[in-house]
């Protein structure tokens, strides 16, 4: 076999070996997935499967407030209540221009389209 050849053989061989290794397991991110699964350590930080946890009585208000805190909306977060800025009628159209502020980023514009003289929802 010349060197030439067998440079192409050993070639393919590591890169068939390379796109083993970066072939992912089936998953629901996709390419993210090896990624998400290196993000997070196993177990995770407030697994019951952590050493520390003994009681699942003990284990079970520490979790549950983690829980909320991440995952739930903020006790202080109100509805925003919307202000009209203009209000116009085009071709049986009523238009009204919206404005409203969120507790995060610019204030929000809406246009509200509704057929002109109807009362009620």
């Amino acid at each position: 076999m010349t060197p030439l050849v067998f440079a192409s053989y050993e070639w393919a061989k590591e890169n068939e070996q390379m796109t083993n290794e970066r072939a992912a397991m089936p998953n629901m991110l996709g390419a993210y997935g090896k990624w998400a699964v290196e993000a997070v350590p196993d177990p995770p930080r407030l697994s019951f499967r952590q050493p520390m946890f003994t009681d699942p009585a003990a284990w079970r208000p520490n979790a549950r407030s983690q829980f909320r805190e991440r995952f739930m909306q903020p006790a202080s977060a109100s509805a925003p209540v919307a202000a009209v800025l203009q209000k116009s009628e085009f071709d049986g159209l009523s238009i009204e221009h919206l404005e409203w502020q969120l507790p995060f980023g610019p204030a929000t514009e809406a246009l509200f389209l509704k057929p002109a003289g109807v009362k009620g929802k």
